[in-house]
């Protein structure tokens, strides 16, 4: 019976466990989608070719940070600055650029 009440009680715990991670990943997917729209209408008003070049700058600096789950509001100078460190391979008007985009 002890062994009953304890396999029931460990399912309950991976079903909350799981239960919390859909509720979290619900949470990032609106979040990530609020602050899509607002990159997107930053980068409206730039060039098209500026828009580009900005768009893969940003797309790779939250894929450097994926498992973060990084928002807007969440980004220091600390992340910026690794960021570039890890790109410290290109030429400087490229870092220049990558800055101006996700600073």
């Amino acid at each position: 019976m002890n062994d009953l009440i304890s396999h029931i009680s460990k399912d309950l715990e991976r079903s909350e466990t799981r239960l919390q991670k859909i509720e979290s990943d619900n949470k990032s997917a609106e979040l990530v989608a609020h602050e899509s729209k607002l990159i997107q209408g930053w980068l409206f008003s730039k060039p098209e070719s500026t828009r580009i070049s900005y768009q893969t700058d940003i797309k790779q600096f939250f894929e450097f940070y994926i498992d973060l789950s990084l928002g807007i509001k969440d980004i220091t100078e600390t992340h910026v600055s690794l960021f570039l460190k890890e790109n410290k391979n290109l030429k400087l008007s490229s870092l220049s650029r990558k800055k101006s985009a996700i600073s």
